[in-house]
C-alpha cells in the first residue's frame, strides 16, 4: 500500500510540473522533433541503443537493442524492447505521455561437472504501462530526458509471472 501511495504521490507531482506550464499554442519545441538516437534502461522498455521516432503529433514508438555480449561461446546477456508513447500534453519543452512496452532479455547459463559443461538458455519476457515525462535539455534543444513511471508484468522462463512496479529511463537526441 505504501507503494501505489508513493507511486500516486509522484504521478501528481510531475503532472502538476507539466499542466503548470504556459503553452504557446502556436507551436510546440517537439513538433519538428520526429527522429531521435540515444539510449533506454528499463526492464520493460529494454536496454541498450535506442531510435525514436514520432508519427504524429500524439503517437510515437522507440525500439531498444543491446547485441549480445559473448564469452567462451555463450551469450552472457542481450536485451531487445518496443515501447509506443501516446502523447497526452505537449508544452513548450516538455512532453506528458502514457507508454506501452514490452522488453525481451536473453542470457546463457554455464554449468560444468567434473566431467562435462553445458549451457541453459534463460530469458525473461517483461510487460509495461504507465505514465512518462520527458524534457529537453536547456543546454541544447535536441537533447531530452525521458523518465517513466508504471508498473510491470514480469515473466521468467522457469517462473510464474509476477507484477511489480518499474522506472524506465531514456536519453535522446533529436536529428530533426
Amino acid at each position: 500500500m505504501k507503494r501505489f501511495g508513493f507511486f500516486l504521490v509522484v504521478i501528481i507531482f510531475i503532472t502538476n510540473v507539466i499542466f503548470a506550464q504556459t503553452e504557446e499554442p502556436e507551436q510546440s519545441s517537439y513538433d519538428n522533433r520526429s527522429l531521435g538516437l540515444g539510449v533506454q534502461a528499463g526492464f520493460t522498455t529494454g536496454t541498450g541503443i535506442s531510435y525514436k521516432k514520432t508519427i504524429s503529433q500524439n503517437f510515437s514508438m522507440s525500439a531498444a537493442i543491446t547485441p549480445p555480449f559473448i564469452q567462451d561461446s555463450r551469450i552472457l546477456y542481450s536485451s531487445f524492447g518496443l515501447t509506443g508513447y501516446f502523447n497526452l500534453k505537449n508544452a513548450k519543452h516538455s512532453r506528458f505521455f502514457t507508454y506501452l512496452s514490452m522488453a525481451v532479455f536473453y542470457w546463457q547459463d554455464a554449468y560444468c561437472s567434473s566431467t562435462t559443461c553445458y549451457k541453459i538458455d534463460d530469458n525473461l519476457i517483461n510487460t509495461g504501462i504507465g505514465l512518462g515525462m520527458e524534457l529537453l535539455s536547456f543546454l541544447s534543444q535536441n537533447i531530452s530526458i525521458q523518465a517513466m513511471l508504471g508498473y510491470g508484468i514480469y515473466t521468467e522462463s522457469n517462473t510464474s509471472p509476477f507484477s511489480m512496479p518499474t522506472i524506465e529511463l531514456g536519453l535522446y537526441y533529436y536529428l530533426k
